[in-house]
């Protein structure tokens, strides 16, 4: 393997591991403000799939972006 592609290589497995991380870091930055009001939610990422599920579901079914969104919002 060449310098190059050992670069690319290491670029592209930082940068995805990034954007994978981001939504779970965004999770745990709600729950902090959650455990701040005196709250424990241990189910943030089950929530989350949950509600991609449903906005997913519901838009393609509905062909609505906006219906997919409000989906998403109530199943979340």
């Amino acid at each position: 393997m060449s310098a190059a592609q050992l670069s690319t290589f290491v670029t592209v497995l930082l940068s995805s591991g990034l954007v994978a991380a981001v939504p779970l870091a965004l999770a745990a930055l709600g729950e902090t403000f959650a455990e701040q009001a005196g709250l424990l939610n241990l189910g943030l990422e089950g929530m989350m799939l949950t509600a991609a599920f449903a906005g997913f579901y519901v838009a393609l079914n509905t062909s609505s972006v906006a219906a997919g969104l409000l989906a998403g919002l109530a199943a979340g």
